[in-house]
């Protein structure tokens, strides 16, 4: 069945959603986006998405009115329409908005204000596979000598993420886990982490896209923070070591489309007693008690 995408303002069939070749999300991957998690038909924590892809298109120079189109546009319920063209409405989905700084034929750097380009197209999520992963644990390798090209900034320029996640594939695992020339944890190449250890919780600080060892300020890692705090479990942003992830009780992920989902293993080490652990069942049943 054909799809349906929103291009610069319209909903059209696939097959006429087209871009220019000389735009410079294609020619540099110059532009930044953002992907959100529907429930029968329910975009979930669209405000705080929306910060987020303020916060991005700011940090590159975009207008925060050149999106004006589009946020009057989902205000009207843009993406319960495009769930439903797409024949989405009783399933889980994603929903991912591209925006570009749109075509500039001449140099390197943006030369003048641009028309941005703006894309949005739908999934289904495969809603077995991230059971799976929530109740299964996934498994991890470390990703060393490079990171992600703009710390803290969700941006097209998502080569460093492609090649991590295929460098873990190839070992026959499944996340790549960036860690920096300090022996520092980072990220996933799609997901935020977290450790366990003696039944407190650590993350990496979140910073912004030109910030040192910065990471990405995930949605889903913001709500996972407040939970962790409204239950009372203690919990720190603060550098993770190479060695402490090693040593951790239990290891989580989070992100958009997975939740909350555990580690069992990085590299050939076997990580927690169970999986899920104690800690992050515990995380699991909230975050669902938020978005049910």
């Amino acid at each position: 069945m054909a799809e349906f995408v929103y291009l610069n303002g319209r909903i059209v069939p696939e097959a006429k959603a087209l871009i220019p070749v000389f735009d410079r999300g294609l020619v540099f991957g110059d532009g930044i986006f953002e992907t959100l998690k529907a429930e029968s038909g329910v975009p979930l924590f669209v405000p705080q998405h929306f910060k987020r892809l303020h916060r991005g298109l700011r940090a590159i120079g975009i207008e925060k009115s050149a999106i004006d189109k589009l946020v009057d546009d989902i205000k009207e319920g843009l993406l319960f329409k495009l769930l439903r063209k797409n024949g989405l409405m009783n399933n889980a989905a994603s929903i991912r908005i591209t925006i570009t700084r749109g075509v500039e034929k001449k140099g390197f750097a943006p030369r003048r204000p641009t028309r941005p380009t703006v894309i949005i197209y739908t999934r289904s999520v495969n809603t077995e596979e991230v059971k799976r992963a929530q109740t299964s644990g996934l498994t991890g390798a470390l990703i060393k000598g490079y990171g992600p090209a703009l710390p803290g900034i969700k941006s097209l320029n998502f080569l460093p993420n492609v090649l991590g996640r295929g460098e873990a594939n190839s070992k026959g695992l499944f996340e790549g886990i960036f860690v920096d020339s300090n022996e520092g944890v980072l990220e996933g190449t799609a997901s935020n982490i977290f450790i366990v250890k003696n039944g407190k919780i650590k993350t990496p600080v979140a910073g912004s896209g030109r910030a040192a060892g910065g990471v990405l300020p995930g949605v889903t890692r913001g709500v996972v923070i407040k939970i962790a705090k409204r239950k009372k479990i203690p919990i720190t942003e603060a550098r993770i070591t190479e060695a402490e992830l090693m040593r951790a009780d239990e290891i989580f992920l989070t992100n958009t489309l997975w939740e909350i989902a555990p580690i069992k293993k990085i590299e050939n080490k076997k990580i927690g007693k169970s999986v899920p652990g104690p800690v992050t069942e515990r995380l699991q049943e909230a975050y669902r008690g938020v978005v049910e």
